[in-house]
């Protein structure tokens, strides 16, 4: 019996070595596929914008259809699409709480922001820009990003999550109001339009210096996790050595 317990004992170790050390390789791939060949593409790619030109009205009627470019300019004239903060364009998130059963503290809501199901809605958007006004093509594809507006219309729904007091269903919007400035990145249309491929709530400057940290962030997260490696794998040699 003693001898079976002793097999079994080693087995398990041995399982738990082999999983520790492929989750350690995981980490180890994906931080340097993340900071060796992801970041590098993206610094190269935000030194390639940051070498374009900002459009004015006149060089963007100029440019053929298809071309990439930039333009800078002021939302205006838009009419608001949400019956909730004015928005021209946003993105929206819903609060969902889930019950926990507790027999000792009782039971109570826990709850987070839906970030998988994120509703966005960026419809034709008029940019006022040196010398006249672009529209932007309507898309769904794209996340705002910059400095946005952020508003949280809470719901009436008795399901409050504990620790932050917001009940289930409320709405969290993050967007664009009428005189914000902002940078787009995109293509020409073929109809004179501009497609948007990035829609920034800042000014130039602030969107080149965000590309920037974006492949920074991505760097350093990539090394963090190829650091993590060994100590994941340390732990969990120890945890196998001295397991009771």
């Amino acid at each position: 019996m003693l001898r079976i317990n002793l097999v079994r004992a080693v087995r398990q170790r041995l399982a738990l070595l082999l999983t520790v050390g492929f989750v350690s390789l995981l980490c180890c791939i994906g931080g340097a596929f993340a900071s060796f060949v992801v970041a590098p593409q993206q610094r190269i790619d935000a030194s390639r914008t940051a070498r374009m030109s900002t459009l004015s009205y006149e060089a963007f009627q100029a440019a053929p259809a298809g071309e990439r470019l930039i333009v800078m300019g002021a939302l205006a004239d838009n009419p608001p699409i949400s019956d909730e903060g004015e928005f021209v364009a946003y993105q929206m998130e819903r609060w969902t709480t889930t019950l926990i059963e507790d027999e000792e503290q009782g039971d109570f809501y826990t709850g987070k922001w839906d970030t998988e199901n994120r509703v966005t809605e960026i419809p034709v958007l008029n940019v006022s820009i040196e010398g006249g006004t672009v529209a932007t093509l309507p898309t769904e594809s794209l996340r705002l990003t910059g400095a946005l507006h952020e508003e949280i219309f809470e719901s009436d729904s008795a399901e409050v999550d504990l620790t932050n007091k917001r009940p289930d269903d409320s709405r969290r919007y993050e967007g664009l109001r009428n005189g914000d400035t902002v940078t787009i990145l995109g293509a020409k249309g073929s109809g004179g339009a501009l497609i948007p491929e990035a829609l920034y709530a800042g000014d130039r400057v602030a969107f080149d210096q965000s590309n920037v940290n974006q492949a920074s962030s991505l760097f350093q997260m990539g090394i963090c996790m190829m650091g993590l490696a060994p100590l994941l794998l340390l732990a969990g040699l120890l945890f196998a050595l001295f397991k009771r």
